[in-house]
């Protein structure tokens, strides 16, 4: 299976992934049901954890369709560690209570945005991946041609 077939069903999954989110939390504001199925402290950084490295991925993998393979191979090293290390890193944020003055009845602040910081930083590393691999591949094919072009 060629990498170009692997990025479109990712990019498939991940759509997806994020229509369900979007439709959760939808359903979770307008509906009292939706609400009590999950603890809400929980529940809100769970979905965050998983909406936000998606918006991440969407945007990389696109690029990445339109780059070589060498490319996808050196970003797939970093990413695949890293999405474990986020999963061990964000979603167990949740399950911390507020802090503050007031305890955990006021709304932590730390847990969002410890989550943001851990996808943005993934979707700007991916990016200097990408963008540094692909000036390589560019740089040395015209090598290349310069050279076929002497001879």
């Amino acid at each position: 299976m060629t990498y170009k077939i692997k990025i479109t069903r990712f990019l498939i999954i991940f759509i997806a992934i994020l229509v369900i989110c979007l439709v959760y939390e939808f359903l979770r504001i307008n509906s009292e049901f939706v609400n009590n199925l999950v603890p809400i402290r929980y529940e809100e950084t769970v979905f965050l954890s998983i909406f936000l490295i998606t918006v991440a991925l969407l945007p990389l993998l696109l690029l990445l369709l339109f780059n070589g393979q060498p490319v996808y191979n050196t970003w797939k090293k970093f990413a695949i560690p890293y999405l474990i290390v986020y999963a061990f890193l964000a979603l167990p944020l949740g399950k911390l209570s507020g802090g503050g003055i007031y305890g955990g009845a006021s709304p932590s602040v730390g847990k969002e945005v410890g989550i943001m910081f851990l996808a943005g930083l993934f979707f700007f590393i991916s990016l200097l991946i990408i963008i540094i691999k692909s000036i390589k591949l560019a740089g040395k094919s015209e090598e290349e041609k310069t050279e076929n072009e002497s001879e």
